[in-house]
This record gives structure tokens, C-alpha cells and sequence, in this order.
């Protein structure tokens, strides 16, 4: 059975999807202008519950063997606990030693993932029992995500109080005063827009058995963040820009008839090496100044299962 055959010049279908993410996003401060960090935060999403859906339409002209498709997704997180959010500092300014460590409850407060699709679809063996295609297609993708951290503990060197500050290496956590936060602490939002070319294949095993895969790469990123310290009154807004995205994704899909399919996927979605100017107020103020070099990164499987219908 495989794919639907098409009926006409046009086909769609609607997707209802349900899923989970389970990695992290990144928070990066960089010393200078050098790729030693200053800090590095790593927000939870361990896991991050979705729910989504997706509308696709196809066009393949009569006897053609190239068929033109548009697919369109949304998945909605579902707030709630999603882990912890780990802080590292290095702060010692002649050494390049942990220093600060502090570790709180981290909250999803919302996130949103938007992937649109436009490709074309080479069927190898048209008419055939065994039809299998590749494809290339183009991608825009936008995600955003709003983090609460709160409670938790600090431990930092017991010098850093001193009228000079010496900061001592974190090498024995035990050795460091533990202090309890009770109460938000920060709110960090996180957005990225990448664009990405991409190829696909699709593999028909039987008459209700088939396995897609798809894999996209692209250094086309721009990411802006949003960081509020709540306990400071501080506000840093990051515009980190170009690095390296790359996601595979395979897909296997059972046909019980001609009009309906289930699925399961998994996708490894993966964003490094962004970087930016970052921009700090207090958070009563209008006038932001410029401040160092930040980065950003996400990385994060992605897993889930779907109902698709065929019109």
C-alpha cells in the first residue's frame, strides 16, 4: 500500500503529533574576545512534553515522475518543571579555573517550534510495487523558548568577598559554602531563525510499511535571547548570529489503509557555535550599553508519534 496514490493534480493531508524533547539549550558568556568562557548556563528540557500538527499539499502533474510538495508544523510545549538550569563561571581573571557554581529548578514557561517545507520529489520507480523517492527541499525553521529558574543553591569561593577578590578554583565542591535561593531568580527566553537546504529519501517495505529519512545542515542561524536576573534588576539581550545547525530525522510509518498512517520519529536537532554582541540595562531603564561576546547553543532529541489523514 505505502504512500497514498495520488488521486488528482493535488493531495493533502493533516497531521495531529504528540512528543517530547529531551536535551538542553545553552547560555554563553566569552572572556574577551577569545573562545574561553566567562560563564555558560545549560537550561534543562528533561523532557519538554509537545503537543502539534502539520498540514501538507502535494502536486504532481499527470505522468510526471517529479512530484512538488509544502509541509507546515507547529508544536506547542507544555509548561511545567523541566529539570534544573546549571550555572559555571569562571571569573578569576589571570586563571582559567572553575570558579562559581550554582544549580535551581528550571520551568518551561512556553515554547513554540514553527518548520516549514518546500521540495521536490524524484519517484524512482513510478507505477511500480517498490516506488521509492529522494528529495531536496528547503527549510525555515523558528523556535522559541521561555525559562523560569528558581530555589536551588549557590556555592562559590570562599574569597570572593574579600575587599581583593580571590577567586579560588572549584575543585572541591564540599570545601565551598553552600547557600539555598528560595524564590525565582531568572527568566531567559530564547529564540532562533534558521534557514537550511535539505535531502530526504523514502523507502516503501511493504504494502503498509515505509521508512523516510531527512536530514538538514545549514550555517544560516540568527538567535536572540532574552535574559532577565530578577534578584539583580538586570536585563542582557543577546544577538548571537551564523554557527553551525544540523538535524537528522528518520520516520517509520504503518499504513492500516490507503487513507490513514501511523508514525513514530525521531530527530536530533543540534545549533552551535552562535555568537553576538550582547546588549545590558537595568531593567527600569531605556539606555542599553554594549557589553562582550555571548553564544548560544541547543541541542535536543526529539521524539514523537503521529495520526496523519489523506484527502
Amino acid at each position: 500500500m505505502g504512500s497514498p496514490p495520488f488521486s488528482g493534480l493535488f493531495s493533502f493531508s493533516l497531521e495531529t503529533a504528540l512528543g517530547f524533547f529531551y536535551g538542553q539549550s545553552q547560555e554563553i558568556v566569552y572572556k574577551d574576545n577569545s573562545d574561553k568562557y566567562l560563564s555558560e548556563l545549560l537550561w534543562d528540557m528533561k523532557p519538554l512534553l509537545y503537543y502539534g500538527s502539520a498540514l501538507s499539499v502535494r502536486a504532481r502533474p499527470p505522468s510526471w515522475s517529479v512530484s512538488f510538495y509544502t509541509n507546515l508544523s507547529v508544536k506547542l510545549g507544555i509548561p511545567g518543571r523541566s529539570g534544573i538550569i546549571e550555572d559555571r563561571d569562571w571569573m578569576n581573571p589571570e586563571k582559567d579555573y572553575l570558579t562559581h557554581f550554582s544549580s535551581h529548578d528550571s520551568y518551561v514557561e512556553g515554547a513554540w517550534f514553527f518548520d516549514g517545507d518546500l521540495g521536490a520529489s524524484f519517484h524512482l520507480n513510478p507505477g511500480g510495487a517498490f516506488n521509492p523517492a529522494l528529495s531536496v527541499f528547503g527549510r525555515v525553521s523558528y523556535m522559541e523558548l521561555k525559562w523560569l529558574a528558581r530555589d536551588g543553591y549557590t556555592r562559590y569561593g570562599v574569597n570572593s568577598n574579600l575587599p581583593k577578590i580571590i577567586l579560588l578554583p572549584w575543585e572541591d565542591s564540599d570545601s565551598f559554602p553552600k547557600i539555598d535561593i528560595s524564590g525565582p531568580g531568572i527568566q531567559y527566553t530564547q529564540r532562533w531563525f534558521v534557514v537550511s537546504p535539505g535531502i530526504a529519501a523514502s523507502f516503501p517495505i511493504s504494502n503498509f510499511f515505509e521508512l523516510d529519512c531527512a536530514f538538514t545542515v545549514s550555517p544560516f542561524i540568527w538567535a536572540a535571547a532574552e535574559d532577565l536576573h530578577l534578584l539583580t534588576n538586570m536585563q542582557y539581550n543577546d544577538y548571537p548570529r551564523g554557527g553551525l545547525a544540523l538535524e537528522p530525522e528518520i520516520r517509520a510509518l504503518f499504513f492500516p489503509n490507503s487513507r490513514c498512517s501511523l508514525s513514530l520519529r525521531v530527530s536530533w536537532r543540534y545549533i552551535s557555535g552562535a555568537k553576538g554582541h550582547t546588549w545590558i540595562k537595568t531593567m527600569n531603564s531605556e539606555t542599553y550599553t554594549v557589553g562582550g561576546i555571548v553564544g548560544a547553543g541547543f541541542d535536543a532529541l526529539d521524539t514523537g508519534i503521529s495520526f496523519k489523514v489523506y484527502f
